[in-house]
């Protein structure tokens, strides 16, 4: 079974923000206690004077009701968040700095990045985002970040 973590970035109310984002990992269920270890391992090795966020338990089952966290809980949200957050950068500040080593595991076949779709007026034949020029020429990302 797959476990997926959403999150948002931006603001649809606010006049000044351009994108909306939300975005998403999905994982398959035996992996969230190894990222999790992992994400533990980056925040001892960088930051070994804070307090670690617990992941709370083993996840047997899921229930098939949404379940709203906050940030302070499962890594894997925080994990999502930052996905939301590098995608809203890019697309609302054509910032790639964070996006750049996450665009790598988004699913892509023959070449097309289906892990990302653009939805809104600017999108198409004009639009120079990784999504929009992979359909556009598989195997390339846009003027945006380069060619993969």
């Amino acid at each position: 079974m797959y476990l997926l973590y959403l999150d948002e970035s931006g603001n649809e109310s606010d006049p000044n923000d351009q994108y909306f984002v939300l975005a998403g990992i999905a994982l398959f269920e035996r992996q969230t206690y190894y990222l999790s270890r992992d994400v533990e391992a980056i925040q001892n090795k960088h930051f070994p004077n804070h307090h670690p966020i617990t992941f709370w338990g083993s996840i047997n089952n899921l229930a098939d009701i949404p379940y709203f966290a906050s940030m302070q809980e499962p890594r894997l949200l925080q994990l999502a968040d930052l996905v939301a957050h590098a995608v809203w950068l890019l697309y609302e500040k054509r910032n790639p700095r964070l996006i750049q080593p996450l665009l790598r595991s988004f699913d892509r076949r023959a070449g097309t990045l289906h892990g990302l779709v653009h939805i809104g007026d600017s999108r198409g034949n004009k639009c120079e985002c990784p999504a929009c020029a992979s359909r556009r020429l598989p195997g390339t990302i846009g003027k945006w970040i380069g060619t993969s």
